[in-house]
């Protein structure tokens, strides 16, 4: 566990189970890290452009499909799956509330890797909300068809109206 109020990193272990993070100042890796249990963000995110748990250049692997992400916090770098992927099953992406569930359409990728950024808006539509995803997938074919939640805090939103919100790829359900 990850806990105090001054900013940590993660060193040395690399693999955890299940990991928990309640650091209002965040926590920072060092290296790529995996978890295959629980990732528990207990604390918020310490400032508007990281997250609780800041990969930096690093990346947060998720390899088991049981793996989940709990708490008010986010994963800020890149979050990547590899394992079996079931249709119509929510995997989280860098929070709890950052899910995609792929519809029962072609083959199933075998990998997916999600940037998150936080902060600024993506340089091709300055207005949209100070929230970026990317993501990306391998090994699959003809799986066009899911389900994206993608959260975003009131305070991302840039000034747009959050009741039109499904403008800008941001509602609750998001199909692509």
């Amino acid at each position: 566990m990850f806990s105090g109020s001054t900013a940590q990193t993660i060193t040395g272990a690399t693999s955890f189970n299940n990991l928990s993070i309640n650091n209002n100042a965040g926590v920072t890796a060092a290296n790529n890290i995996t978890v295959n249990g629980v990732l528990n963000l207990s604390s918020a995110n310490p400032d508007a452009t990281h997250g609780t748990l800041d990969m930096g250049n690093y990346t947060l692997s998720l390899l088991a499909a049981s793996a989940s992400i709990a708490g008010n916090g986010d994963v800020t770098g890149i979050v990547k799956r590899t394992h079996t992927f079931i249709p119509n099953v929510q995997y989280q992406f860098g929070s709890q509330f950052t899910t995609l569930n792929f519809l029962n359409i072609g083959t199933q990728p075998n990998e997916i890797s999600c940037r998150i950024e936080i902060g600024s808006a993506s340089s091709w539509r300055p207005g949209a909300a100070l929230r970026y995803y990317s993501f990306a997938q391998t090994a699959s074919t003809g799986t066009d068809k899911a389900i994206l939640n993608l959260r975003y805090l009131p305070s991302e939103l840039n000034g747009n109206d959050e009741n039109k919100t499904g403008s800008m790829g941001l509602s609750s359900q998001w199909r692509y």
